[in-house]
């Protein structure tokens, strides 16, 4: 009967016993912050090519040239990686030839 006692008021482990679920947490948040960044610029990225090509009639390479600029400008401020440097260069070729192929049909 005692020890069921004593279990009943055991104390949970302190998070500084288990120093491994802070770097785990730690990294999880950081992934996820990457995550953020990377949705918002691509949604940053698609609502300023949109005005500027269809919205202020600019044109589609000019609403081109600022998507690249806002990539650029945030891969550079945030130091982002690899992964985000690739989706930006597919993203953008993707977009020239998409201009290329419409510019050519629409004449």
């Amino acid at each position: 009967m005692n020890a069921i006692a004593s279990d009943k008021t055991a104390t949970p482990p302190e998070p500084s016993n288990y120093p491994e679920l802070a770097v785990e947490h730690g990294e999880t948040f950081r992934r996820f912050l990457a995550g953020v960044l990377l949705v918002t610029t691509q949604f940053l990225q698609a609502v300023a090519l949109l005005t500027v090509a269809f919205a202020i009639g600019a044109g589609w390479w000019a609403g081109l040239a600022l998507f690249i600029l806002i990539g650029a400008a945030v891969g550079l401020a945030f130091r982002r990686s690899a992964i985000f440097w690739s989706l930006e260069a597919v993203e953008t070729v993707a977009l020239i030839l998409g201009g290329l192929i419409a510019g050519a049909f629409l004449r």
